[in-house]
């Protein structure tokens, strides 16, 4: 985790590589955020705003959701 000094906004980032459907694995890494509670410590630092994000990469081309 990167540390800032202003606590109103915290980003967690899912970084995947796949050979199959993109889409798909983007959608199992915004569930995998949630169902391993990545936010749990942003929540208790009062974090204000928390965005989630999934990168997967897939041979040269990269999706971002």
């Amino acid at each position: 985790m990167i540390e800032s000094s202003d606590r109103k906004l915290g980003i967690i980032i899912e970084l995947k590589i796949t050979k199959d459907d993109m889409e798909k694995e983007a959608e199992i890494a915004l569930n995998q955020i949630d169902t391993k509670e990545y936010f749990k410590e942003l929540e208790i630092d009062k974090v204000e705003t928390i965005y989630k994000y999934a990168f997967i990469f897939k041979a040269k081309s990269c999706i971002v959701r």
